[in-house]
């Protein structure tokens, strides 16, 4: 009797956690399917004398990636811009090679930084500085990694015009996606991270969803001085997705586009380093720096990845094995190849997903122990404590 309660209990449990996987991956499939093609999109029709857009690039030791990304920015068709490039503290040649492409375009100013103001995170001084020497309509928030194709900007510009937008913002395509290792990292972050943030109800004005992306953050300028600025996100770690919600607190309306074949990057350059460079923010946005969120969001991961065919080998049931072999191995296999005309990930990742679910909740683990054991977290070059990292924390995902 004990023996088929225990059995009864495991196959319930196993069936509920096979409801939220499907769940995931019908939310993740439908808003992926929503966000329209930014390189599919019309350019701008008067792109010399259109609203003048400050580009406002932020960089600490990122002396490599710049040179492929300004002169990928200089070379955009929309020509009605400023360049703001800011060197945070760098202790490479970043600064030289800012000062280098500055001496030969008037359209970059450079801004040079080697003091950090007590109370902000370095990144969000940066970019508080970029704002305030900014001069254009439009700022467009982005990284020193990002690679633009030459019709991006003028594509994202017509699309703010004509749909009256106040923010958008453009997820980039990560190129490491079509490796197998970063794939399943990729993927099973990118179902969650496409689930918490709720990207179908974004648009919604109605809604408190919000979001938004480093890569792309595009922002009209009226409504920008009409938020706190970026004074409120001092210390906010997860910065970009905290302007989003700065924006879409204030009233204004932001929209989402997939940057596949316009704005790509490549994330990390292996699986390894991914791991590392999600240490510093994937506690915080999934644990809000509560250690028993982040265990009880670690148990919900690892059981949704696993429970159903733990509960399979266990109870034996047939009905369940079937069930488990199409809704978590086979059915998301063939949507992952479906939808490769969107993330252009490996063929056999949806497929192994739970394999990318284990590798996710030891992601969390590991960012998680960091910040227990270590009380805080070293990001570009200054140590910040877990307490007032947690003190000026916006975002709750």
């Amino acid at each position: 009797m004990q023996t088929q309660l225990i059995e009864s209990l495991v196959l319930i449990t196993g069936i509920l956690f096979l409801v939220n996987w499907v769940r995931s991956w019908v939310t993740m499939k439908q808003a992926l399917g929503s966000l329209k093609l930014l390189a599919q999109l019309p350019r701008y029709k008067d792109e010399i004398s259109g609203p003048k857009l400050s580009i406002i690039v932020t960089a600490c030791n990122e002396e490599e990636s710049l040179k492929t990304t300004i002169p990928q920015i200089l070379a955009q068709t929309y020509r009605s811009f400023e360049l703001i490039l800011i060197n945070d503290r760098s202790s490479d040649a970043t600064g030289a090679t800012i000062e280098f492409y500055a001496r030969r375009d008037t359209r970059i100013q450079s801004i040079h930084i080697d003091h950090l103001p007590d109370g902000w995170l370095g990144k969000v001084n940066a970019l508080h500085k970029g704002v305030e020497v900014a001069s254009g309509d439009y700022y467009l928030f982005t990284d020193a990694d990002i690679e633009f194709k030459a019709t991006a900007i003028s594509s994202a510009m017509a699309y703010v015009e004509n749909e009256n937008v106040d923010h958008l913002t453009v997820f980039p395509f990560n190129r490491g996606r079509r490796s197998f290792l970063m794939g399943l990292l990729s993927s099973a972050y990118g179902i969650l991270y496409f689930n918490r943030a709720k990207i179908l109800k974004v648009c919604d004005p109605k809604d408190k969803a919000h979001i938004g992306i480093g890569a792309f953050n595009l922002v009209k300028r009226a409504a920008f001085e009409k938020t706190p600025g970026f004074a409120w996100l001092q210390m906010e770690i997860i910065d970009d997705f905290g302007l989003g919600l700065m924006l879409k607190r204030s009233g204004f309306r932001t929209l989402v586009l997939n940057g596949l074949g316009s704005v790509e990057m490549d994330w990390y350059p292996n699986l390894w380093a991914m791991i590392k460079g999600l240490e510093k923010n994937l506690f915080p946005a999934i644990g809000h720096y509560s250690y028993r969120r982040a265990l009880i969001n670690m148990l919900v991961l690892l059981g949704t990845g696993t429970v159903p065919l733990v509960a399979f080998a266990y109870t034996g049931s047939w009905l369940l094995g079937i069930a488990t072999l199409l809704l978590q191995i086979f059915i998301p296999g063939v949507l992952g190849v479906l939808m490769r005309k969107h993330t252009q990930q490996n063929v056999f990742v949806g497929f192994l997903i739970p394999l990318g679910y284990l590798i996710l909740v030891f992601t969390l683990a590991r960012s998680t122990y960091f910040h227990y054991f270590n009380k805080g977290i070293s990001w570009r070059g200054t140590w910040y404590s877990t307490k007032e990292l947690q003190h000026g924390s916006r975002v709750r995902l």
